[in-house]
């Protein structure tokens, strides 16, 4: 529910200018994040369900009947998700499109090209959850992280 939106807090700390902005969204993320926390934790777990809980199947199939979810949760794990991946995956577009225009850092140009395609991986395993096909949540999950590491190694490399 957090790991995106911190993400693309982020990269909110590192494009906006006016550094009371920044802070003021902080501020907020936090008090949204504790609210999520608090939801999460008073959750109520179905015994009947969870009893059948199965460790070999992918989790991803089995918390909605093991866990009791209420619309809050849902709907803050929604707008947290979609606020994340917007402003990272916006975050980085925006930065690429600085340097192309700019002719300058290539290697920042590409490692912010790579951020992105990065950070959208995992915002598609949830489309593949709903598609059925739940093992892909995983595989999307890891290799956008392999690709937003690769976009860091390459967009704080030296232009030696």
């Amino acid at each position: 529910m957090l790991t995106a939106a911190w993400l693309g807090q982020g990269t909110i700390n590192l494009l906006v200018r006016k550094a009371g902005v920044a802070r003021i969204i902080n501020i907020i993320l936090v008090v949204v994040s504790v609210a999520a926390l608090l939801l999460v934790f008073s959750a109520s777990i179905n015994p009947e369900t969870a009893a059948a809980f199965d460790p070999s199947a992918p989790a991803s199939t089995q918390y909605k009947e093991i866990m009791s979810r209420n619309g809050l949760m849902i709907l803050l794990t929604i707008l947290l998700n979609i606020y994340g991946t917007l402003t990272l995956v916006g975050g980085a577009i925006y930065s690429a499109y600085l340097f192309w225009r700019k002719k300058v850092l290539a290697n920042r140009l590409l490692g912010n090209i790579l951020i992105a395609a990065g950070g959208l991986l995992p915002a598609m395993g949830g489309t593949f959850v709903a598609a059925g096909m739940v093992d892909m949540l995983y595989i999307s999950e890891l290799a956008g992280v392999i690709l937003m590491f690769i976009g860091f190694l390459q967009a704080t490399a030296s232009n030696n």
